[in-house]
């Protein structure tokens, strides 16, 4: 295996288990959302 492969192995690696607990948790992405709103607002 070439280090692009294993790279792009791992980066989508990353990105599927970020998207594994962005999905596993709701509330605290609506948390997250909340805050981000918040601290625009301000």
């Amino acid at each position: 295996m070439s280090e692009n492969l294993i790279k792009e192995k791992i980066i989508s690696i990353d990105i599927f288990l970020f998207l594994q607990v962005f999905n596993a948790c709701p509330n605290k992405r609506a948390q997250m959302v909340k805050n981000l709103v918040g601290h625009k607002k301000v």
